[in-house]
């Protein structure tokens, strides 16, 4: 988990995205998941349970910043959080959530290649983390 969210962090400043969130934000979108998304209100349920003590083990600032990053995972696609709701193995939900994480990060990365010219070679995920 720590890697997924290190590359998270990273790839917000390298698109410059504003890594400052203020808890308020966080909120309404937290809201706006549990009124709207169903099953992704369950995901952010059964990874709230399970990463607990993670999330709270980080400072103030990069809690946010997990929390926007976990918001978007269980926002991204009611199919997709359905899948990984369905199984019953809590082993299944790291793998399926870590896999959803990595997609969208690869998404990130691929708008990035979009705004460079001069790069003429695409960089993946992969590549990403052995920089």
């Amino acid at each position: 988990m720590g890697v997924v969210f290190h590359n998270y962090k990273q790839l917000l400043q390298i698109t410059k995205e504003d890594t400052t969130i203020d808890e308020d934000s966080i909120k309404d979108e937290l809201i706006l998941l549990l009124e709207t998304k169903s099953e992704g209100k369950i995901l952010f349920y059964r990874f709230n349970k399970k990463w607990h003590g993670f999330l709270y083990s980080l400072h103030k600032e990069d809690r946010s910043i997990l929390l926007k990053m976990v918001l978007e995972v269980c926002n991204y696609d009611d199919n997709a959080i359905n899948i990984i709701n369905i199984q019953d193995s809590q082993s299944n939900i790291d793998y399926f959530f870590f896999l959803l994480s990595m997609i969208l990060q690869q998404k990130r990365i691929d708008m990035l290649n979009a705004g460079e010219t001069k790069n003429t070679k695409d960089v993946t995920l992969l590549d990403f983390m052995c920089k």
